[in-house]
């Protein structure tokens, strides 16, 4: 009966050190999962800056207040700064 107390004690033990690199892994990966939110969030203001420079150009250039052909790109390039 004393060898199977000792083993339960072990296991115990065993667990209680499970329990604490599970804790301390999950704290990790929330952390990393912050830092990748951060970045896909950065990535999606991006490219909605990226949308609607595009949307204003295309609204530009339909409304004919740019205008785009027969003129050489640096000096649409200009324009548009």
């Amino acid at each position: 009966m004393k060898n199977f107390v000792t083993i339960l004690s072990n296991a115990g033990l065993g667990m209680a050190m499970f329990g604490l690199v599970l804790e301390e892994f999950f704290h990790l990966r929330l952390e990393f999962y912050v830092k990748r939110k951060k970045v896909m969030l950065d990535n999606l203001e991006i490219k909605l800056l990226r949308l609607s420079n595009k949307v204003r150009f295309i609204i530009g250039v339909v409304e004919g207040e740019i205008i785009v052909s027969n003129r050489k790109r640096a000096d649409l390039v200009l324009e548009l700064q």
